[in-house]
């Protein structure tokens, strides 16, 4: 019996018997008594809807539920942000082209690529290095920057997703210019 059903027990036996418990041998009164023993069961049992073993169940269910609904972004793949990291790398290469064309007095050929940002080519005025480490040089992809030349200055060129130059994913900075 827990604590909860003794007083409710204790209470209804003192509301039977106001002035204590009778005892049934001898018919005296004990006042001030509670008659647990010798008065009827009078515990409330729960309702017959609380006995069902089906409620756990349907809590789990109305939990998962819940949960389902969760917004789980870290695993949606439309959000990649790897162009949005090429764009940044863009603009800071575009600052390295430019401080390189002010020194060299001509852009970075198309064949030495952007290497020559970070590795000496023995050209003069070069008073690189003009990035921190050579691995700037590739996107997020994992492709590598390429430079194009274009009128009045040149372009940087990522190959995109597919690591593909020349397709519909390509991303290209905007023209640089001196």
């Amino acid at each position: 019996m827990d604590i909860g059903q003794t007083t409710v027990r204790r209470d209804m036996a003192n509301a039977q018997h106001p002035a204590g418990c009778l005892d049934s041998k001898d018919g005296t009164e004990h006042p001030g008594q509670a008659c647990l023993s010798r008065c009827p069961d009078t515990t409330l049992s729960p309702p017959v809807w609380a006995k069902s073993s089906l409620w756990p169940a349907l809590f789990v269910v109305l939990l998962l539920f819940c949960l389902s609904k969760l917004p789980v972004s870290s695993f949606d793949r439309s959000s990649d942000t790897r162009p949005q990291v090429i764009f940044a790398d863009m603009k800071l290469l575009s600052k390295a082209i430019k401080a390189y064309y002010h020194d060299c007095g001509q852009w970075p050929t198309e064949e030495r690529g952007l290497a020559v940002l970070f590795e000496d080519p023995a050209r003069a005025g070069w008073s690189g290095p003009y990035i921190g480490r050579l691995d700037n040089i590739y996107d997020s992809y994992g492709n590598l920057f390429l430079i194009k030349h274009v009128k009045g200055g040149c372009v940087i060129i990522s190959p995109g997703a597919d690591s593909i130059y020349g397709t519909h994913d390509d991303i290209k900075s905007s023209i640089i210019s001196p």
